[in-house]
C-alpha cells in the first residue's frame, strides 16, 4: 500500500527526541519555581500545531500552552487538550463566542471587548480568566500604566464573569545582550504591576520573557516564561552562540526531478531569470515558493542565494517557482533524478541551518520556519 510519505515531493521531518532534549535544557536553565508556557503559535514554527503541541505535553516540563489566534486554540480543545490555554493577540469579533465555549484565557487591553467578552460569559453561567497586557514601549496591543491603565482596571471591578488572573507584556528588543532598552521596558511593567495591585487584583501569573530574553534576561523571568524557538533548537539572542547546546529538530529535504544542460548565454526560468556565464548543468528539484522557500532567497546574484546540499556537497539555488527549483549543479559530479536534495539540515559534513537563511534573507528564525507550508508533509522520527 503506498503511503503518504511516497507520495510527497518535500518532507519535514522533526525528532521528537531532539524536541524534548531542548525542552529539558531549557527547564533546567530556568529557576524551579518558573513555569513554562509553550507558545505554538503559527503551526508551532512550521513543525505543526497537533503534533508538537502532543510531544510537548509528553515531556512533562510544560505547564501551559499559548498560541496567537483563536483559532489555532480552538483546534488544539478540538483535538483533546483540556489544560491551560491562551491566545496572546488580537481576536475577532465574531469569534469571542468561541473563546467562551472553549474557556480560553485572552490578553485584556481593551474596556469594550472585556465588556462584551463579560456578557457573553454571563450568560453561559463562566467565568473566564483574562490576563492584562501591558505596553511598556513596543506600542502593538497594550494598555499604559497610568491613566490608561486605571481606566481599565476601573472598568474590570463591575466585570463579575472576568478574572484577572496575571498580566504580562513583550520585549521590543530581547536579544540584545546590554539589555538597556529591556530594562526600561521591565521599570514600566513593573509599575503596571504595583497599579494592579494597589486597585485590589492579585496576580497569579506574570510574564515578559519569550526566548530571547529567557536567555538574555533572568530579571523578565518573573514565575512564568514564553518559549518557541528555544524549543525547536535557535538561540538567536547576542552574545555565547548556542549557550544552553540546543539542537534544531527540523530536517527538510526534497528530491532531484531532472537535470537539463545549459549553454553560456542561454537563459533557465520564467522570465529568463537565470542567464548561464558558463555551460552549466542544471537540476531541477521537486519544492519551490508554494512549499515556503522563501523568494527573497533567490535573486539574479546567485553569491548571494540560497543553497542547498547534494550529494554531501552545497548547490546554489538560481531560480524558484511555485513547484519547481532550478539549482546550479554544474560542479557535482553525478548528480541525477532521485537524489536527495537538503533545503534545511545536515548532510555529510555539510549543514544549511536557518541561521543561514535568514541572514541569506534579511529575516528572522520565525519567518523562516513558520514561512515552510503545509504542503510539505510532516514526519515525527529520528533523523540521525
Amino acid at each position: 500500500m503506498i503511503n503518504q510519505e511516497d507520495l510527497a515531493n518535500c518532507l519535514v521531518t522533526i525528532d521528537p527526541e531532539k524536541f524534548h532534549n531542548n525542552i529539558r535544557k531549557v527547564r533546567e536553565y530556568l529557576d524551579p519555581e518558573t513555569k513554562i508556557m509553550y507558545v505554538i503559535k503559527s503551526m508551532g514554527y512550521g513543525h505543526g500545531l497537533l503534533e508538537m503541541a502532543d510531544l510537548a505535553l509528553q515531556s512533562g516540563l510544560i505547564d501551559m500552552l499559548a498560541t496567537a489566534t483563536v483559532e489555532e486554540a480552538v483546534s488544539l480543545r478540538q483535538n483533546g487538550f483540556q489544560g491551560f490555554l491562551m491566545i496572546l493577540a488580537g481576536i475577532p469579533k465574531k469569534a469571542l463566542p468561541a473563546v467562551v465555549q472553549h474557556d480560553l484565557v485572552t490578553a485584556c487591553y481593551n474596556l469594550e471587548t472585556a465588556q462584551t467578552l463579560n456578557q457573553m460569559a454571563k450568560d453561559a453561567d463562566k467565568v473566564l480568566s483574562v490576563h492584562l497586557k501591558i505596553d511598556s514601549g513596543m506600542h502593538r496591543l497594550g494598555v499604559a500604566p497610568g491613566s490608561e491603565l486605571e481606566f481599565l482596571l476601573e472598568g474590570l471591578k463591575k466585570l463579575e464573569n472576568l478574572k484577572v488572573e496575571g498580566v504580562f507584556t513583550h520585549l521590543a528588543n530581547a536579544d540584545e545582550a546590554d539589555e538597556i532598552v529591556s530594562n526600561a521596558q521591565l521599570d514600566l511593567f513593573e509599575e503596571a504591576i504595583e497599579q494592579i495591585k494597589a486597585a485590589g487584583l492579585s496576580l497569579r501569573w506574570i510574564h515578559a520573557a519569550g526566548s530571547d530574553a529567557i536567555i538574555v534576561s533572568r530579571r523578565s523571568h518573573y514565575n512564568l516564561v514564553r518559549p518557541a524557538a528555544l524549543f525547536y533548537g535557535y538561540d538567536t539572542a547576542e552574545g555565547e552562540f548556542n549557550r544552553l547546546k540546543l539542537e534544531p529538530v527540523l530536517r527538510w529535504t526534497s528530491f532531484i526531478t531532472h537535470t537539463r544542460r545549459v549553454k553560456k548565454g542561454e537563459t533557465a526560468g520564467y522570465g529568463g531569470f537565470f542567464q548561464a556565464k558558463k555551460d552549466s548543468i542544471i537540476a531541477i528539484a521537486g519544492f519551490g515558493s508554494s512549499d515556503g522557500y522563501l523568494r527573497s532567497l533567490v535573486s539574479k546574484q546567485v553569491e548571494k542565494n540560497g543553497q542547498v546540499i547534494i550529494r554531501g556537497q552545497r548547490a546554489p539555488v538560481v531560480a524558484i517557482c511555485m513547484d519547481q527549483t532550478l539549482i546550479d549543479v554544474t560542479h557535482i559530479e553525478g548528480v541525477k533524478t532521485y537524489d536527495e536534495v537538503v533545503i534545511l539540515g545536515k548532510s555529510g559534513n555539510q549543514e544549511i541551518d536557518v541561521y543561514e537563511l535568514l541572514k541569506r534573507s534579511g529575516t528572522s528564525v520565525g519567518n523562516v520556519l513558520a514561512a515552510i507550508s503545509k504542503r510539505p508533509l510532516r514526519i515525527y522520527r529520528s533523523f540521525n
